[in-house]
């Protein structure tokens, strides 16, 4: 029969989980700590256990749920429970599934084990003690206004206004955006913040909505690729969200985190509402579960800068810039991406500044200059030592700004004190050996400090005097748990007498239980074997017992025989042997211990036991307590020092990397010209990562000039030549320039620009429940909106989601609008009737190219030759590239009947019709334009001036020579002209042409 207790353990339990799950939602757990364990309990009603969420996280966690044999309110208990030292483990593991965990740990009282709430964690508000994990970890929050437009705006009806803002909890950086747009919702009105989320891949977010858009909420998110582990939904109307609104509570929520004055010296919190708006939830949100986590964060980045480049259409995926996070992508590793690719940082601090570099390019063309110019310095033969050095040592370096943080949130062992101590040391060799590089100190710190290597240097000085100071950092190496913690002592002596008269007692037993120890081996290695060292008696621990000695059967017989030998004839021993004084060794006893072997044990040998143990106790918890006030000393004294430290490592290691890259992938340095429009004119481009990718034919590099006399260019070319590579490849050549790196070109001058526009294909995952047409009108719309001489616009098909006649007309139309623009840009396109479009000839700054393809008759097979030519090239190519990856025969046969029937303009001269008037004249391509199909008959010298025997003068009406093939359009523009023109064939150098 199970005990029927109504244990208060279980009450207060069910209590706090009913609590906080009424506060932080349905996915929230509670671990409760119980003398050694951290537990979760629940009750079981039917089939169900309930009152927690005990069963989904031992699942999670691989966790046994096992009956307590305890009854509760009459139901059976059942309980999971984790050593107090595993808890990160099982704290990660939950809030990784999506769960909210509070944490409650036991007082101080003995009598009455009061448990009290510790800490709450939730995906976006966790700091792992490790650091080794994660680069950053960020938890945003997105607030969607709709306001009426009451001033002119380009924007008609009413306004969406969405403020965003996120906190890195790692790093303690914050940033927030704002950005309007009409109220609709469809996809293009949230470019803006799909490019936010994309960049900073928040782990948990809050999103708060006007009523309004609360319906559309899961097409926002499907817009905006949110994905976090853990989503909020906030009503407007709810009390928190009303106050996040008003100025009185803004003020308080940032002065109380940053100054006093912050609010009123910021403009941007009054400029910017509803990103305001979005911060102040933000920080209420955080701080509420761990206030720790927003003490000393930095000011909010005010991302609404007007030198950071606008990419528009989820450029960032689009031009593979970020990983999609596909299994396709996973399986190139290193190679999924270019982020992945070009990020050669060695430290998680550089990897993390190389990350925001590259997704948010720049038009500062001082800063780009300065960039260009120390790459080029390190670049140097006599300086490119350095990068090599700076790459062997800096990979050392550990992750300073996540230990700052971890500082200040407690979450921080000894270990990680210690990995901090020889971070700093690495990098103050590393300073040391770069003193001789002035360019690259004066680069590495602000223009007003005069002796660069001298500050950097005090600032190490200072950490380890501070560090050296309150703890002996040799000895704090390796303990990353309050378990490992116990008998070591890392505290420096003159800190606390308290724990100086406990280190001396502790040192003083465990010295007399080592010396008892070293006799019982000494005596007994005498007696039995004097010329070699053997251990006789092992020293065993267990974690009630503590320490006590231990021999096996046989060696214990031995150890016997020299202890009466020794008391007996203590002179045949040697002067080696030191007695033990204060214990008795004719009391010690050999009975039976573990495994058949004995232990040795007396009185007073047990005292000493019983005293390293109590003293081992006190030690771990007075150690606990002073590395605890450490850490508010460190946070106090050092903080700012490591932050300075962090921005200067994360300066040093992000330019050897753009070293690093330009030198071991032979990239170019940008040249910045000035010009009314942006340009770029790139000489031998390549894609920085398909090089790298294919290895099995070289890549074929190609120049390029858009921006100039060419504003626009139509690129043709046969399915797999490479026209969409080709257009990434620039397109992540003006951003690797505009975010201050080399590019793979041989040469590369440009004027930056301004905003990069994206319109690539195979984009429909992005867009879930909307068609491919209305994914390239949600596209098209952002770039005609916004588009003008400072924008560069990349994309496939501006339109192939419809029907030809309607794609044609919007692709002209768009070309058209862009070139008056004075746009560049550049489309891969199939449509080659367009270039015969008056409309199109008449767009002087819009050039016609192809990327080659030759037939190898030999082979029977397409050569792909990749170069780009002037002109449209072949119009046909699909089914010769279907044949060369060998497609059925008889599929392929029938195909080109098709193609021969419905598109006679790309069948042979066999497929030619003849004409009714004249079975030798064949209707083929247009005689009088030489582009379009004739589709028509046309008399020179019209049927009208015949005779009746269809004579005209000398030759008769139907004559081949009086025949010409002629399309539609020229048949009618001969029918309108005035007047009466006779026109011939006569024979020419260039052979038959029609003349007047």
């Amino acid at each position: 029969m199970p005990k029927k207790e109504n244990f208060s353990i279980f009450s207060h339990y069910f209590s706090v989980t009913h609590e906080n799950v009424k506060k932080y939602g349905e996915d929230t757990i509670v671990y409760m700590q119980v003398g050694g364990f951290f537990e979760l309990y629940g009750i079981k009603k039917g089939e169900l256990i309930t009152g927690s969420k005990i069963e989904e996280i031992a699942n999670i966690c691989d966790l046994q749920c096992k009956e307590k044999k305890i009854t509760y309110e009459g139901k059976m208990v059942y309980m999971a429970g984790i050593p107090l030292n595993s808890l990160d483990k099982y704290i990660e593991r939950s809030i990784q599934s999506g769960y909210t965990a509070v944490v409650y740990v036991q007082g101080d009282d003995k009598d009455e084990k009061e448990r009290i709430m510790d800490s709450v964690y939730s995906p976006g508000t966790y700091i792992s003690s490790d650091t080794h994990m994660k680069v950053s970890n960020h938890i945003m929050c997105i607030w969607i206004d709709k306001h009426k437009s009451l001033i002119r705006s380009i924007h008609k009806g009413d306004l969406m206004v969405v403020g965003i803002s996120s906190i890195d909890v790692i790093t303690g950086e914050s940033s927030f955006y704002q950005y309007e747009t009409e109220y609709k919702i469809i996809a293009s009105n949230f470019d803006e913040l799909q490019r936010y989320v994309s960049v900073y891949n928040p782990s948990e977010t809050i999103v708060a909505c006007a009523e309004d858009v609360k319906n559309e909420l899961g097409k926002i998110m499907d817009y905006s690729g949110i994905n976090s582990s853990k989503i909020h939904y906030v009503e407007m109307t709810s009390p928190l969200a009303k106050n996040a609104t008003k100025q009185v509570y803004q003020n308080h929520i940032v002065s109380e985190v940053f100054q006093s004055d912050t609010f009123d010296v910021c403009l941007e919190f009054r400029e910017k509402d509803s990103a305001t708006k979005s911060y102040c939830y933000l920080l209420d949100f955080v701080k509420e579960r761990n206030p720790k986590l927003v003490n000393k964060i930095s000011l909010p980045i005010f991302n609404n800068v007007s030198s950071r480049v606008t990419l528009a259409n989820h450029t960032l995926i689009q031009l593979n810039i970020l990983d999609d996070a596909s299994n396709e992508s996973k399986r190139y590793g290193k190679k999924s991406s270019i982020m992945s690719f070009l990020n050669q940082c060695c430290t998680t601090i550089g990897k993390r500044r190389f990350r925001h570099l590259l997704t948010n390019p720049t038009t500062d063309e001082k800063w780009l200059q300065q960039e260009y110019s120390i790459i080029g310095y390190l670049l140097r033969d006599e300086n490119y030592e350095l990068v090599h050095h700076l790459r062997n040592t800096l990979h050392k370096i550990k992750d300073i700004e996540k230990i700052s943080r971890q500082v200040i949130s407690k979450k921080v062992f000894p270990a990680s004190i210690y990995d901090l101590y020889d971070s700093i040391q690495t990098m103050q060799q590393i300073t040391t050996y770069m003193k001789k590089n002035k360019e690259l100190n004066n680069y590495l710190v602000d223009d007003d400090i005069e002796s660069t290597s001298a500050w950097i240097l005090n600032k190490y000085d200072n950490v380890k005097s501070i560090l050296d100071k309150y703890l002996i950092i040799q000895d704090c190496e390796g303990i990353a748990s309050n378990s490992v913690l116990s008998g070591n002592i890392i505290i420096r002596p003159g800190i606390s007498d308290e724990y100086d008269d406990i280190v001396s007692k502790y040192n003083e037993n465990k010295k007399l239980f080592d010396n008892v120890h070293t006799y019982l081996n000494a005596i007994t290695n005498e007696v039995d074997n004097p010329q070699n060292t053997m251990v006789y008696v092992k020293i065993h621990k267990t974690e009630k017992s503590g320490s006590y000695f231990e021999s096996t059967l046989s060696r214990s017989k031995l150890v016997k025989k020299a202890l009466k030998l020794y008391d007996a004839e203590p002179g045949r021993f040697s002067s080696t042997v030191i007695p033990i004084e204060g214990i008795n060794m004719d009391e010690v006893k050999f009975i039976s211990g573990n495994s058949g072997n004995k232990k040795i044990e007396c009185d007073a040998i047990d005292i000493i036991s019983r005293n390293i143990v109590k003293y081992e106790d006190q030690l771990t918890k007075i150690t606990m307590k002073l590395f605890s006030d450490i850490l508010e000393i460190i946070e106090f004294e050092l903080y700012d020092d490591l932050r300075s430290i962090s921005k200067y490592i994360g300066k040093l290691d992000l330019i050897q990397c753009k070293a690093y890259n330009a030198k071991n992938r032979n990239y170019c340095c940008p040249e910045i010209q000035d010009a009314e429009s942006s340009f770029v004119d790139a000489k031998s481009m390549r894609h920085c990562l398909i090089e790298y990718l294919q290895q099995n034919e070289l890549y074929v590099p190609n120049d390029i000039t858009i921006g100039k006399d060419t504003t626009g260019i139509l690129l043709y070319g046969t399915n797999a030549v490479g026209k969409t590579s080709l257009i990434r490849a620039l397109g992540i050549c003006v951003i690797m320039a505009q975010c201050g790196m080399y590019v793979p070109c041989s040469s590369f001058v440009y004027k930056p620009y301004t905003a990069v526009f994206s319109r690539i294909l195979g984009n429909d995952n992005l867009f879930r429940g909307l068609s491919t047409f209305a994914v390239e009108m949600s596209e098209l719309r952002v770039i005609l909106n916004n588009a003008d001489n400072h924008s560069l616009i990349l994309g496939d098909e501006l339109c192939s989601g419809t029907e030809l006649q309607s794609a044609l007309s919007i692709f002209v139309s768009g070309l058209k609008r862009l070139h008056d623009r004075a746009c560049s840009f550049i489309f891969a396109t199939h449509f080659h009737d367009v270039i015969y479009y008056d409309e199109v000839k008449a767009l002087t700054n819009l050039s016609v190219k192809h990327m080659e393809v030759t037939y190898n008759p030999e082979l029977d097979a397409l050569v792909y030759d990749r170069i780009l030519k002037d002109g449209p090239g072949s119009n046909t190519y699909g089914l010769e590239v279907c044949k060369s990856l060998h497609l059925d025969v008889d599929f392929l046969d029938y195909a080109y009947q098709i193609r021969n029937k419905y598109f006679v303009e790309s069948s042979g001269a066999l497929n030619y019709n003849t004409t009714r008037y004249n079975a030798a004249k064949l209707v083929g391509k247009c005689e009088m334009c030489g582009v379009a199909m004739g589709t028509e008959t046309h008399h020179l010298a019209e049927q009208h001036t015949a005779d009746k025997d269809g004579f005209i003068h000398s030759f008769h009406k139907n004559h081949q020579a009086n025949l010409v093939s002629i399309c539609e359009t020229c048949h009618n523009k001969e029918h309108s002209e005035p007047g009466e023109k006779t026109k011939r064939k006569k024979k020419t150098t260039a052979g038959k042409s029609i003349i007047e």
